[in-house]
């Protein structure tokens, strides 16, 4: 059986919360556009994306990510500002930058994609720049707002990698969570 799997970051309720209001604003000035935006619940940083996999390959990114897991401790995100891919013309997926001042987690999500790709299992080899995404523009319209609005600088610690599942119906993808992986190197 196949499952859509992706590996997370998750945020705290204070981020929730702050991202609640921005996407409020931005929905607010952008009533007529047709966007598909994400409920504050399913807010998370996406380390990768993985796709249909089967149960075969979930073993085998379980177990790299135990290993992983085991690397890395606690990592310090914070909220920075609003964002668009592929550009604020045409906006088609709305986001919120997170960064983290040491780069430990680019360095995490490195080492996890070199290994999924060395145990045979298909991932996204885009420059990894981590983000939350508020919604999805897929006519790529012009958005109001997204240069004045702003996000409060709130910080948060990541204490764990998250295996979750993408279940896609008509009112939108739901996010089961599969299995959570402490992060729990020490110096």
């Amino acid at each position: 059986m196949e499952r859509r799997i992706f590996l997370a970051f998750s945020v705290d309720e204070n981020v929730k919360n702050e991202l609640k209001k921005t996407l409020q604003e931005l929905i607010h000035k952008n009533r007529d556009i047709r966007v598909n935006w994400v409920e504050p619940e399913n807010f998370h940083i996406t380390i990768q994306f993985l796709g249909e996999i089967d149960d075969n390959e979930l073993e085998k990114v379980k177990v790299e990510i135990e290993q992983i897991a085991t690397k890395f401790k606690t990592i310090q995100f914070q909220l920075d500002k609003i964002d668009t891919f592929p550009n604020v013309k045409h906006p088609k997926i709305i986001v919120v930058k997170a960064f983290e001042h040491t780069r430990m987690s680019n360095r995490l999500q490195k080492e996890l994609t070199d290994r999924l790709v060395n145990k045979g299992i298909q991932v996204d080899l885009k420059i990894w720049k981590p983000h939350i995404t508020l919604g999805r523009n897929k006519l790529g319209i012009k958005l109001n707002g997204l240069e004045n609005i702003s996000v409060s600088t709130i910080t948060w610690n990541v204490e764990h990698i998250e295996i979750m599942e993408s279940l896609l119906s008509k009112q939108g993808a739901k996010y089961n969570l599969i299995e959570v992986y402490p992060l729990t190197h020490t110096v």
